[in-house]
């Protein structure tokens, strides 16, 4: 017999609820849940996967499959930036290009050493003579290696300067894990992510120009809040954040879960665990021992690496 030959295998909504539902006895095999059984399920499934998530210690795997990476671009005299759907101009993908003719403050139009990645309606910042970047939108597809922009320029930029474009932000981090300040040769300078409230309030001067060495960091809510230790001298740079984020939202039956194949059975047997009460039910006896055995597995089908130091120490009399 043939395998096969797919490791696809995922479990959606509707399956996660209907398996958990059956589990505590609510449904039988051959049951659909109601609309109103799905509601009060699906509620306490995005309860469960957010609060899965969110725990820092929970699982190794939990902090793998939720990385990302967000690209922060920084203005001159701003020390503190938002990140998030709503947030200042951050992205998880951008190209860079330059300037290829110089243009005048009131231009509309900029012509660009490479179009490549420049789309309508993707932001599009330039980098002024003033050394700040002016932000704005793409208007129409580029012709050619001119770009038109949706507000025209309020300074000049000369043939050189840098111009940044991208398509969408991204979304709320709410642990950073590491930093680089990464210029457009893609070099990058390492930064301290792990500053403190403390430490960033007894910085003297915040505003002062500098180049930014390390960052103090806040989840918030709708966006996240970076404070960076000094004014930027140099735009061009670009903070390169790996970050976690939370699982994506369930929102609909057919909705694949956030998760690898691995976590749907603890997934199924916890929401099964979470519904006994609102359903009516009693918890199955042999319920907690199955879930504790589906977590303990899945929660180790990732183990972290570490480096482990021999250090040989006299013995003292």
């Amino acid at each position: 017999m043939s395998t096969s030959g797919t490791v696809t295998y995922s479990v959606n909504e509707s399956e996660i609820i209907r398996d958990a539902l059956t589990e505590i006895g609510y449904l039988d095999h051959t049951e659909t849940p109601s609309a109103d059984d799905l509601v009060v399920a699906r509620r306490k499934l995005n309860l469960l996967v957010k609060q899965w998530t969110s725990q820092l210690d929970f699982a190794p795997g939990l902090k793998m499959w939720t990385r990302r990476t967000a690209y922060l671009f920084l203005q001159n005299g701003q020390v503190q930036y938002s990140i998030g759907p709503s947030g200042d101009h951050a992205t998880e993908s951008y190209v860079h290009t330059t300037l290829t003719a110089d243009a005048a403050q009131g231009a509309g139009t900029v012509v660009v050493a490479s179009a490549t990645g420049i789309a309508n309606t993707y932001n599009i910042g330039v980098v002024l003579n003033s050394g700040a970047i002016q932000w704005t939108t793409v208007n129409g597809a580029p012709a050619g290696s001119t770009v038109t922009l949706a507000a025209t320029l309020t300074g000049p930029a000369s043939s050189g300067n840098t111009v940044f474009c991208y398509q969408s932000k991204p979304r709320r981090p709410f642990e950073i894990l590491s930093g680089v300040l990464r210029d457009t040769d893609g070099n990058d300078t390492p930064i301290d992510v792990n500053m403190s409230l403390a430490e960033y309030e007894v910085i003297y001067s915040k505003t002062s120009d500098g180049v930014p060495s390390r960052l103090y960091f806040e989840a918030q809510r709708t966006n996240a809040v970076v404070y960076i230790d000094c004014a930027p001298e140099d735009v061009t740079n670009v903070l390169r954040l790996p970050y976690n984020s939370y699982v994506e939202d369930f929102s609909a039956q057919v909705d694949d879960a956030d998760f690898p194949a691995e976590w749907a059975r603890p997934l199924c047997l916890q929401l099964a665990s979470d519904c006994c009460r609102p359903f009516g039910k009693s918890v199955p006896p042999d319920l907690r021992e199955d879930l504790a055995e589906a977590l303990a597995m899945a929660r180790k089908a990732y183990p972290q690496n570490v480096v482990a130091e021999y250090q040989s120490c006299p013995d003292e009399y």
